[in-house]
């Protein structure tokens, strides 16, 4: 099973200055990516709704997203699913993004492979996506561990 938000309330204050800062929302994540509507498979500016091409070489995109598990409701309430946005916030340093990979999800960016890395085996996520050369020209690091039965990629 996935892991759970242990973020603390006084990191939880930071993580919502530094969205203030950086111009997103510091609360409703789960409507924006149940508003969010696009078909093509990208990572999308949550701010602009439009594709974002700003990735550089060395960064790696990882997500929390748990999908629901067959034969099991799983609905996150908003407040639950913003804390999994702000720990991931906390754990990667990056401003959350809507990546389009089957599901819409809230995905983050980091340099830190280690990061990437713990943050894909915590939320049992199938790969990172390590940005090769630039956006267009990247790979999946595919996840040895991943339970599909428990996160299934496809609702």
């Amino acid at each position: 099973m996935e892991k759970r938000p242990t973020i603390k309330d006084e990191d939880v204050a930071e993580v919502k200055k530094f969205l203030e800062s950086s111009g997103l929302p510091t609360t409703g994540y789960l409507t924006i990516l149940k508003n969010f509507h696009k078909n093509k498979m990208a990572t999308y500016n949550i701010k602009t709704g439009k594709e974002e091409k700003n990735f550089s070489f060395g960064n790696y995109a990882v997500s929390f997203q748990v999908n629901k598990e067959p034969g099991i409701r799983r609905d996150y309430t908003d407040d639950e699913y913003d804390l999994y946005v702000y720990e991931c916030v906390y754990r990667s340093g990056s401003v959350p993004y809507i990546g389009y990979f089957d599901n819409p999800e809230i995905s983050f960016v980091t340099s830190d492979f280690a990061v990437a890395w713990n943050m894909m085996i915590d939320y049992n996520q199938f790969s990172i996506h390590a940005f090769k050369y630039s956006v267009e020209t990247g790979e999946d690091i595919i996840n040895e561990l991943y339970d599909s039965k428990h996160n299934p990629i496809k609702e």
